[in-house]
């Protein structure tokens, strides 16, 4: 089955969004914005897998 667009939609802008911020990230070379965005990071896919997995069960 596949995914809704609103969510399809939803999870290319927030992939986008990450994406964009690791490369601005990378221009200003800061150890704080890294360290802030690894834990956004994490705490993002944690909660998405979480939703997969209530979702598919």
């Amino acid at each position: 089955m596949l995914p809704s667009l609103s969510t399809l939609i939803f999870e290319t802008l927030v992939v986008s969004l990450l994406f964009f911020a690791l490369c601005l990230m990378q221009i200003t070379e800061s150890q704080f914005q890294w360290t802030q965005l690894f834990i956004a990071s994490t705490g993002f896919l944690s909660l998405y897998g979480l939703k997969r997995i209530v979702v598919f069960c």
